[in-house]
């Protein structure tokens, strides 16, 4: 009685609580508001983005949305009224990272050299598996000694996992336009990507650590394995289906662009919420996979869905770095202090140097694998190692987690440090940095192509103007200023008109000059040996690009399979990366010609079906003559045929009818059977 008592008076407290629930007003915001956040965020980063078109402002992008994230985050503090129009960045960060993290991956993965990626993999793997780790103890014991004398190992090994993993779009951007700079930034995307996946399964193992569900190390290597092992199965999986289903879109891009949208998304949702393995590795292989296989969509859908999911990219950067920056000064500008400023240069120098240890170490076996490197190529690699939106969603993760919370601030105010520096520092420097290691030098062959190119518009304008002044009409028009605004200057910062006399190069537009003592004239020398060879690889490239386009034209034009076209790239591809810049014609020719088994295969079922007649043995009577012309006749052949094919039905009959049989079916059955001696 007393319970039933007790359960009706909490039965009408709840009641009675939700009724108080119903009156009071809610204090939660209109969902409105963060439709307009986003979206005026990104109104803004369109007005930036075209002020830094438009001038030479050195600041990155992701740089100046911070700080706008600061200002509305400063504001959201000081005016509490401001406060609801940012609720929206205090959103869960698991749904932060299911939003934003497929599009960021699987654009850079989709972006990325497939050729060059899975020749180079083995070097990628060194630097995005155990670079990781070295770089994320280093940071480690620096985070042990120096940030937090409170923090235990483990929680100082997860500050190194968080500032580890790098996002090198802006440097490969410009390491692309270099002759010597694309093996540079296949590296280094594959760095990132893979780099990515081992910082999310460490992060997920040492945090689960700390939580105490994952005790033992046999627990640790299992969980390991299972979400490393199942990213890469599910990524294969996901990859086959999406290729597969993107080779039959050719030309639709609607299809194209949703395909490959709804195969990113659910790559990442799949592995992470069903089957708890890594769903962030098995977006990256599929991304991968889908760009080895892109080639089967047309040229024109292929760029339309590349520029796509480039606008996604920039979308979610914006966003997040703008997240990170009210988060940051409006919950957390009480912890700023000068101490942890002062940190934050010093987790930027750890971790510079620790990546600088990491690849000098490595660099004597990555100089024997894939396409090799030198030690300029290593700097630019240290140099280019940007830090980017994972680490920041990572800090956030930790400054939600109740268990972590208590240094989830120092994570975060060190980790954007980290990553604004690095924008700041070595975005902006590393134009200067390569011309420094030598890797931005243009060659001579590309100087006296442009040259050339140059000077073929220029003598072709003036040669219209020409034409265009003896026309009366246009006679009188002012032909100073329209040669002024039509002069081209050249890609390499030298004019037409002339070069400076005050350079101390001797080349001027790709050519080496001398001037003549008597008439003063400059006179081109001839090319050196090392300059000739210079030029013929470059020419090997050009002439393999041609071949390329070449392929594929062909192959819109029905000329050439969906296999061939690609067995062909990359086999210009392969050469491309050759020595001698040469396609090996005899190991081309090896796909076309059909294997030992299949020929062997072949002269059996040839020999089954059709005797060599030369072998058979011509009798030596005469009837016996006749009859064996009789049978070699083909007109014998086919009267066999024909009574096999009568006797057929009747062959039929007997075996489906079963016993007892009629007296009428039996007659029926023996008069069909014309040729049948049991019956007759």
């Amino acid at each position: 009685m007393v319970n039933t008592q007790s359960l009706n008076e909490t039965h009408s407290v709840d009641l009675q609580g939700k009724v108080d629930e119903m009156k009071t007003p809610p204090i939660a915001y209109p969902t409105s508001l963060a439709f307009l956040f986003i979206f005026l965020t990104l109104l803004v980063g369109v007005i930036v983005r075209a002020v830094m078109l438009s001038t030479t402002m050195c600041i990155p992008y992701r740089v100046v949305m911070f700080i706008f994230g600061g200002f509305l985050g400063f504001f959201a503090h000081k005016y509490p009224a401001f406060k609801p129009f940012v609720t929206i960045c205090y959103i869960d960060v698991d749904l932060l990272l299911t939003a934003f993290l497929p599009i960021i991956l699987f654009f850079t993965s989709y972006s990325v050299d497939s050729h060059s990626f899975w020749k180079s993999f083995p070097q990628i793997l060194m630097v995005g598996v155990a670079g990781v780790l070295l770089t994320a103890l280093m940071a480690a014991f620096m985070a042990y000694y120096l940030i937090g004398s409170s923090w235990s190992f483990t929680t100082a090994l997860l500050f190194g996992i968080v500032c580890s993993p790098i996002y090198p779009v802006e440097i490969v951007t410009q390491l692309k336009e270099l002759t010597k700079g694309k093996n540079i930034s296949v590296l280094l995307l594959g760095e990132g990507l893979i780099g990515d996946a081992t910082v999310m399964i460490e992060f997920t193992a040492v945090l689960g650590y700390l939580a105490s569900a994952l005790t033992d190390a046999s627990q640790i290597s299992i969980m390991l394995i299972r979400f490393a092992g199942g990213g890469v199965l599910l990524g294969l999986v996901m990859g086959k289906i999406t290729s597969g289903l993107l080779s039959i879109t050719y030309y639709d891009l609607l299809c194209s662009v949703t395909l490959t949208l709804a195969g990113a998304y659910l790559t990442y949702y799949i592995g992470e919420k069903f089957f708890y393995v890594s769903g962030l590795l098995g977006t990256v292989i599929a991304g991968v996979m889908v760009s080895t296989t892109k080639s089967t969509v047309s040229a024109e859908v292929e760029q339309i869905v590349s520029h796509f999911w480039r606008i996604l990219s920039h979308i979610a950067n914006t966003l997040v770095f703008t997240i990170v920056g009210v988060v940051i000064f409006e919950k957390l500008c009480y912890v700023i202090s000068v101490r942890q400023v002062a940190l934050v240069f010093v987790t930027y120098t750890t971790v510079y140097a620790s990546r600088l240890f990491v690849y000098a170490a490595m660099t004597p076996i990555l100089r024997n694998i894939g396409y090799g490197m030198s030690w300029q190529h290593a700097m630019a690699c240290v140099w280019g190692g940007l830090r980017g939106p994972l680490s920041l969603c990572l800090a956030l993760i930790v400054l939600e987690t109740p268990l972590t919370a208590d240094f989830g601030e120092v994570f975060i105010i060190q980790t954007a440090g980290l990553v604004l520096l690095s924008l700041l520092i070595n975005a902006t420097t590393i134009t200067k940095v390569l011309k420094i290691l030598g890797l931005a030098e243009i060659s001579l062959a590309k100087k006296a192509n442009m040259t050339n190119c140059v000077k073929r518009i220029m003598m072709t304008r003036d040669r219209c103007i020409s034409m265009l002044k003896m026309d009366k009409f246009l006679a009188d028009a002012n032909w100073d200023l329209v040669q002024a605004n039509t002069t081209i200057k050249h890609p390499y910062q030298l004019q037409m008109s002339g070069r400076d006399e005050d350079s101390d190069d001797d080349t001027y537009m790709g050519y080496h000059y001398t001037t003549c003592p008597d008439c003063e004239r400059e006179i081109p020398n001839e090319p050196t040996k090392k300059e000739i060879a210079e030029m013929m690889r470059e020419a090997n490239q050009r002439v393999l690009k041609a071949l390329k386009i070449s392929y594929w034209r062909q192959y819109e034009h029905g000329k050439i399979s969906k296999d061939g076209v690609r067995t062909l790239v990359q086999a210009v591809e392969v050469a491309a990366d050759s020595d001698n810049g040469k396609i090996n014609l005899d190991q081309l020719g090896t796909l076309w010609k059909p294997k030992v088994h299949a020929v062997w295969l072949r002269r059996k079922l040839v020999d089954m079906m059709m005797p060599d007649a030369a072998n058979a043995q011509v009798p030596r009577h005469p009837w016996r003559q006749y009859c064996y012309r009789i049978i070699s006749n083909i007109w014998f052949d086919g009267f066999i045929y024909i009574m096999i094919l009568c006797n057929t039905p009747v062959i039929l009959c007997e075996v489906a009818l079963r016993g007892p049989v009629s007296h009428e079916v039996t007659i029926a059955i023996k008069s069909l059977n014309l040729f049948n001696p049991r019956y007759n």
